[in-house]
């Protein structure tokens, strides 16, 4: 993976609305390949695993409510796309 690219996913992950969207469509070309998901989704899995348990651990145990979705799931992104972009390394 190019510097390029690594630097677009981690303006990917720190953007929002427009400015999120102009880059991220370009991007989902590459990320949504086949083969390309093959070679990080053990590690999706896992980190999926971590949220679910995060989401276990944090609602109240009285109303079931979560009160930090939001950075829960920033969080779950946020270890998608550095495990991601790790695996590109040695």
């Amino acid at each position: 993976m190019t510097l390029r690219i690594q630097t677009c996913f981690l303006y990917i992950i720190c953007s929002k609305g427009e400015e999120w969207h102009k880059m991220r469509s370009p991007m989902s070309k590459f990320m949504m390949v086949p083969r390309k998901v093959a070679e990080y989704h053990e590690d999706f899995n896992n980190i999926t695993q971590d949220l679910i348990k995060n989401i276990e651990m944090k609602k109240d145990p009285q109303s079931a409510l979560l009160s930090d979705v939001p950075s829960l799931l920033f969080n779950w992104s946020f270890e998608c796309e550095c495990s991601k972009i790790s695996n590109q390394f040695p």
